[in-house]
């Protein structure tokens, strides 16, 4: 019996590997086969218009349904928008690496997985969660997608607010998202990500009292003019704030690891007096 089981693991095996080897073109959109009955969609040249990935797609005289977006699929796309069709369960890790271009995205309900930097690439105006998806929420239009599991706000866009509720702040959520005006942080939010602001041009921002840790490069780049770290932060990254011109730097009193001692304008770790 356990023999059987071995031989029938060994074939499936043969098969998926054998599968996901197999790739088809159809006008701009390459597809590679993941199953007896799905595929993946991506792209091998530029595209400067959508490309309508199809819900279904038959090759060979046999129908298969688009479930997903291959990773780094979609890399140099520079129409501004993507029509996702509601059978994609998942999106693969950086699908739009230098798609700068893309200004609008509709995550459809169908889909359950996004990998990581997902959409790095992308100065959003507009992105929206449909309704009724289970795993990820774009909650009181706030223009941004968020793990609902985790409360993590994974991408923002240039129209984008921080909802309350949210608890971190993924790596580069809101890098090159220059056209927003300011940036107000719910208490409940307590991680800010690397990069995770880099390069917006805000002039002043308030971090929040729950704040714990803040990433590296978390907010390089900026315009920022003044900053006041709380005391329930413990953990400040590499270049946290390069690149600023800052005329006010105050550590709030009875932060047990850095402080701005004798108004010192500065930044300094307590425990090894380092500024």
């Amino acid at each position: 019996m356990m023999k059987r089981y071995l031989l029938l693991y060994v074939v499936l095996l043969g098969m998926t590997r054998a599968f996901s080897q197999f790739c088809f073109q159809k006008g701009n959109l390459w597809f590679e086969i993941t199953s007896v009955n799905t595929v993946s969609v991506f792209m091998k040249s530029a595209c400067y218009s959508d490309p309508k990935i199809p819900a279904t797609i038959t090759f060979a005289g046999k129908q298969y349904t688009v479930t997903a977006i291959k990773s780094k699929g979609f890399e140099r796309y520079y129409a501004r928008e993507l029509a996702i069709p509601n059978t994609v369960t998942t999106i693969g890790d950086s699908i739009f690496v230098r798609s700068t271009m893309v200004e609008s995205l509709t995550i459809p309900s169908s889909v359950t997985k996004i990998g990581t930097d997902a959409f790095l690439g992308a100065r959003l105006k507009s992105l929206v969660v449909e309704e009724g998806n289970r795993f990820y929420d774009s909650r009181n239009n706030c223009n941004a997608l968020i793990d609902s599991r985790t409360n993590t706000l994974l991408k923002g866009s240039n129209k984008a607010f921080i909802p309350n509720g949210v608890r971190r702040i993924e790596n580069y959520a809101f890098l090159w998202c220059d056209d927003i005006a300011e940036i107000n942080m719910p208490n409940t939010v307590t991680d800010i990500g690397k990069g995770a602001f880099s390069s917006v041009p805000i002039g002043n921002i308030v971090l929040p009292n729950g704040l714990k840790t803040i990433g590296d490069h978390a907010f390089s780049g900026c315009s920022l003019c003044s900053l006041k770290i709380p005391a329930s932060v413990t953990a400040i990254g590499k270049a946290a704030f390069a690149g600023n011109k800052i005329s006010s730097i105050v550590v709030e009193s009875g932060n047990k690891v850095y402080d701005s001692r004798n108004n010192c304008n500065a930044i300094i770790e307590t425990k090894t007096n380092t500024l």
